[in-house]
């Protein structure tokens, strides 16, 4: 199961970051605490799980978000590990919210040399405050 867990930070008050937790009968939940590599490199709370391995890897989806985040720029973002409980690789954009002048296509797939630009956000700047 993936989660939103909320981790202290002194500038920010919080830092949204995806978690894991594990269950063999979906009653009792072993939490593995937040999601390991390069995911929870920016504020992240919506992510999902692929529910099989695709060639022996898994692959998760999720969305980065941070305060002043226009919602045109929202995109999804595909991340794949050897194990649930791994090291996540963030692979770039899969899909854009709506076309803007970072994606002309509306609702376009990304992949290719451009799709592992990842977004511009600096946690150690003021909540809200992000480089233009």
């Amino acid at each position: 199961m993936v989660y939103c867990g909320l981790k202290a930070d002194a500038r920010t008050i919080y830092h949204a970051q995806l978690c894991i937790a594990r269950s063999r009968d979906l009653l009792h939940w072993e939490k593995l605490g937040p999601v390991r590599g390069d995911i929870n490199s920016w504020y992240n709370k919506d992510g999902v799980l692929f529910p099989e391995p695709v060639d022996g890897m898994h692959f998760f989806l999720h969305r980065p978000w941070w305060n002043g985040l226009q919602h045109s720029d929202y995109a999804m973002r595909i991340a794949r590990s050897a194990a649930p409980d791994g090291e996540w690789e963030d692979l770039g954009e899969m899909l854009h919210s709506f076309g803007t002048r970072s994606s002309p296509t509306r609702g376009s797939a990304r992949f290719g040399p451009n799709s592992r630009r990842r977004p511009a956000v600096r946690h150690d700047l003021p909540h809200g405050e992000q480089p233009g």
